[in-house]
C-alpha cells in the first residue's frame, strides 16, 4: 500500500531494492507454508511476486466430493497474518520506524473463492513456485484483484475476503482465531453487480499456543517462531499509532509469546512469573478497551489474559460481559467460558493433587456442570464445527460417572466426526 508514494521519495535502485525485498519476502512466506503444511501431491498451488504485488492461488484436485474450500481459505488467511508479520520487519519498516518515526508500509489483501480456467505451460514452471507449470486466467482472478484494491478502505487489517470466500470460510471445522468486521458492499470496476466483502477485524492465538513454543506445529494456524519476534520494532510501531488495531493486538501476541518463552519451565505454572510475564500485553489490552475500539473481541483478549494468569472469575466477567453485546460471536464466547471453568478445576486439582471425581469439592463439581452447560450454549451458535463437539466429549469422558455421561460422549465424538471434511475424515476414522 502507498508504494507509488514511497517511489517519489527514493531512487530508481532504492525503490527498486524496496520492491525486491516485497517479493523475496512474499515468495518466502508461501514457500515456508507449503513446505511444512502440504503434502507434495494433496493440492496444487502456485505464487509468484511482480512489482509491487504478489499472487498466490492455491488449487484442490479436481474432485467435487473433496470440498475443501474452507480449509484453503483457512491457510490464505494464516499466510495472509503471517505475511504482514513479516513485511513488518522488512529493512524499509525497519528504517521508517525505528529512525523516521513514520509509520510502517502495510500491506492490502485479498482473498477470493472461484473457478478458473487452467492452462499447461512448460515455460512456466517452477520447481517451487509452480512446480504444475499452470497458466490460470479467469473471472475469479480479476475479482480477487478487485477485492485486494477495496483493501486500501481497511480500517483494521486490510485484509479482506470475498462474500464467496467468507462463505467458505464459515464451514471450518478447527478453532477460529480471527473475527470479521460488519459485512461492506463494494461495486467493483468492469463487474456488473455489487459484492460483498468482509474485512479481518480481530486475530486471536489459538488456545493450545503453548504447546506452538516447544513443539514444532504441523497445523499451519497462526503460527509463532518466537526467534523471529522483535519486540522493540513492535513496541515502536504501536506508539506512533495506539489505535491501530492489528499493531496492538500482534503486540499483545508476540508480547505473551516471547515472555512466556522466557520463563523457565518450572515456573511457568506459577502465578507470579505469569502475571510478570502478561503485564505488558494487559496494559495494551485495557488501553484498546477503555478506546472506542472496544467491542466483544477486545473482551475476548482481556478476558484470554486473565485466564492466562490464572484469574478465572474474572476472565469469565469479560466473556460475560463480551456475550452481551449483540456484536458477540456467541460461540467462541460461551466456548472461551467453558474452557474456563475446564482449566480452573485442573489448576486446583493439580495444586491438591486430586484426580478423581470422588476427590473432586462439592464446588469444583459444580464448575464441570457449568462447563457443560456453556458448551452446550456454544454449539448451539454453531451447526459447521467439529471442534466444539470434540472439546464437549472431552469433558464429557474425563468426568464420566455413569455408562450415560461416557454414551453422550460417543455421541459428540460422531457429530464432530461427521462435520470434519472427507479428506480429513478419511484418515482419521
Amino acid at each position: 500500500m502507498g508504494a507509488s508514494e514511497v517511489s517519489n521519495h527514493k531512487g530508481t535502485k532504492q525503490y527498486f531494492e524496496f520492491v525486491r525485498e516485497f517479493q523475496i519476502i512474499f515468495c518466502k512466506v508461501c514457500e515456508t507454508h507449503f513446505a511444512k503444511f502440504h503434502e507434495k501431491e494433496e493440492d496444487f498451488y502456485l505464487f509468484d511476486a511482480r512489482g509491487d504485488e504478489g499472487i498466490l492461488m492455491i488449487l484442490p484436485p479436481n474432485d467435487l466430493k473433496n470440498d475443501t474450500f474452507a480449509r484453503h481459505v483457512d491457510l490464505a488467511l494464516t499466510i495472509a497474518l503471517a505475511l504482514k508479520r513479516e513485511w513488518l520487519a522488512c529493512d524499509e519498516n525497519r528504517s521508517r520506524v525505528k529512525n523516521q518515526k513514520l509509520l510502517p508500509v502495510d500491506l492490502g489483501i485479498g482473498i477470493h473463492v472461484g473457478h478458473t480456467f487452467i492452462e499447461e505451460d512448460r515455460t512456466s514452471k517452477h520447481a517451487i513456485r509452480n512446480p504444475r507449470g499452470f497458466r490460470p486466467e479467469g473471472y475469479a482472478i480479476n475479482l480477487a484483484k478487485r477485492v485486494e484494491g477495496y483493501s486500501r478502505n481497511g480500517k483494521f487489517t486490510n485484509i479482506f475476503l470475498s462474500e464467496a470466500a467468507h462463505g467458505a470460510w464459515t464451514g471450518v471445522p478447527d478453532e477460529r482465531m480471527v473475527i470479521f468486521d460488519e459485512m461492506q458492499v463494494m461495486e467493483p470496476k468492469g463487474i456488473s453487480r455489487k459484492i460483498a466483502v468482509f474485512e479481518v477485524k480481530h486475530h486471536f492465538l489459538p488456545t493450545d499456543w503453548a504447546d506452538y513454543i516447544d513443539v514444532a506445529s504441523k497445523r499451519g494456524r497462526s503460527l509463532v517462531d518466537t526467534r523471529k519476534i522483535d519486540l522493540e520494532l513492535l513496541h515502536s510501531a504501536h506508539a506512533l499509532n495506539p489505535t491501530n488495531l492489528w499493531l496492538a493486538e500482534e503486540y499483545i501476541l508476540q508480547s505473551v509469546v516471547a515472555n512466556y518463552s522466557g520463563i523457565k519451565m518450572k515456573d511457568r505454572n506459577r502465578p507470579e512469573f505469569r502475571k510478570k510475564a502478561f503485564s505488558e500485553a494487559k496494559v495494551i489490552a485495557e488501553n484498546l478497551a477503555n478506546s472506542e475500539l472496544r467491542d466483544p473481541g477486545i473482551l475476548l483478549i482481556q478476558g484470554f489474559l486473565e485466564g492466562e494468569q490464572f484469574e478465572f472469575g474474572s476472565e469469565r466477567e469479560f466473556y460475560d460481559e463480551a456475550a452481551a453485546d449483540p456484536r458477540a460471536r456467541m460461540a467462541e464466547v460461551h466456548w472461551y467460558k467453558a474452557l474456563s471453568y475446564s482449566y480452573q478445576i485442573f489448576y486446583e486439582l493439580n495444586r491438591s493433587m486430586k484426580k478423581s471425581w470422588d476427590d473432586l469439592e462439592r464446588n469444583q463439581q459444580d464448575l464441570i456442570k457449568l462447563a457443560y452447560k456453556e458448551f452446550e450454549k456454544a454449539k448451539n451458535f454453531d451447526t459447521n464445527s467439529a471442534w466444539l463437539p470434540f472439546d464437549h466429549v472431552c469433558e464429557l469422558v474425563r468426568w464420566a460417572t455413569s455408562i450415560e455421561d461416557t454414551n453422550a460422549g460417543i455421541d459428540q465424538i460422531e457429530i464432530a466426526h461427521s462435520r470434519l471434511s472427507e479428506d480429513i475424515a478419511s484418515v482419521h476414522p
